[in-house]
């Protein structure tokens, strides 16, 4: 038997815009407009080492919640309600999360509206489990911002392990990211 080959698929924000806020109708990201650095919103160019360290920590951070879900899955059908009982667990748990390569590709959107839509696309419509990454480096999101910064910015999202068909209409638009 021939099992379909899965693949993570990683979409990260060439540009990220900082800071932006969410329509109540729609849940959209809009800019905003106001005084330069209080609130209003900055297109920031992601430098290729940067992109590709989001990339990674989106892939973590899927792998992270992946995990997770397999220990709370086995711990609910083991019904652990002795210590014993859960270090058996743990074990187990061992044989059951097996490294494995899995083919990963990262395409690039131009900015974090698109990477938002390209996202929503995937949960809403394609039913596919992606996670975001969101970067808190003030240093790179708040240069020259004279009020107090976050600097918490969405660059990049990771999908749990699909096929090609699932994803097919929501990310083959997206190019291949490719460093400049």
């Amino acid at each position: 038997m021939v099992t379909e080959e899965k693949i993570i698929y990683v979409v990260v924000a060439e540009t990220v815009q900082h800071p932006t806020t969410t329509t109540i109708v729609g849940q959209r990201l809009v800019r905003l407009s106001g005084v330069p650095c209080g609130n209003k919103t900055r297109d920031i160019v992601q430098i290729p080492g940067r992109l590709a360290a989001q990339a990674c920590h989106a892939v973590r951070r899927m792998g992270h919640h992946m995990v997770i879900d397999a220990v709370k899955d086995l711990l609910s059908f083991a019904n652990i309600v002795s210590l014993k009982k859960l270090k058996q667990a743990i074990r187990a748990l061992g044989s059951l999360v097996v490294y494995e390569p899995i083919t990963t590709i990262i395409l690039s959107c131009r900015d974090s509206f698109e990477l938002e839509h390209a996202y929503n696309l995937l949960r809403d419509h394609a039913g596919v489990l992606a996670f975001k990454f969101n970067d808190t480096n003030a240093a790179v999101y708040c240069v020259g911002c004279s009020q107090p910064c976050k600097g918490e910015v969405t660059t990049a999202f990771a999908t749990v392990p699909v096929s090609k068909e699932q994803v097919q209409g929501y990310l083959d638009y997206l190019p291949l990211w490719t460093p400049k």
